[in-house]
């Protein structure tokens, strides 16, 4: 994809070398990019640059899905003098084990699932209790709890409170350490 004229308003450019083989940098030394149209002719590319100097469309691809739990986007640019682009990328990454531990946040494994232990996921636990008593609900009736992935789990009333002891004595461990 070529630049194309006329210069739309909403086009942003790339100022590039290719005697560095990268943007050119500013009075302040900060690339040259997201900049607008360099002249008011807006019919033809820019009279008098300097034989090295190119003006490249910027091209930004979408982000791809991917799991943020497990993996990484890094952004590139591939800078294509030939087609007058710079085409904002990404390639998705795996994360580390250390990175993945990094944030992960503590939990309490019930079967598989894992259960929150913050402050605000105890009380949510909690409060699912108060309501399964209040309402009366009946140890066959299932209910859905989120994991610390915000993955929906559905056990039964009588699974739930079956574990609740447990997390709740998990939970206390924490406090008191």
């Amino acid at each position: 994809m070529a630049i194309t004229y006329p210069i739309s308003d909403n086009d942003r450019f790339t100022v590039y070398d290719v005697n560095t083989n990268s943007p050119v940098k500013n009075s302040l030394g900060q690339p040259m990019t997201n900049m607008v149209w360099g002249s008011n002719d807006k019919t033809e590319m820019i009279k008098n640059l300097s034989s090295n100097i190119k003006w490249l469309i910027e091209v930004r691809n979408q982000k791809p899905s991917y799991d943020y739990w497990t993996q990484k986007l890094e952004a590139f640019v591939d800078y294509d003098v030939a087609n007058e682009t710079a085409t904002h990328s990404y390639n998705v990454v795996d994360l580390s084990q250390e990175e993945i531990d990094a944030i992960t946040p503590e939990y309490y494994d019930y079967d598989g699932i894992k259960i929150g232990v913050a402050d605000s996921d105890q009380s949510a636990f909690a409060n699912l209790l108060v309501l399964i008593d209040a309402s009366g609900m009946a140890e066959t009736e299932m209910i859905v709890i989120k994991d610390i992935y915000k993955n929906s789990h559905a056990i039964s009333v009588s699974e739930y409170r079956g574990f609740s002891v447990q997390y709740g004595l998990h939970c206390y461990s924490i406090f008191n350490n």
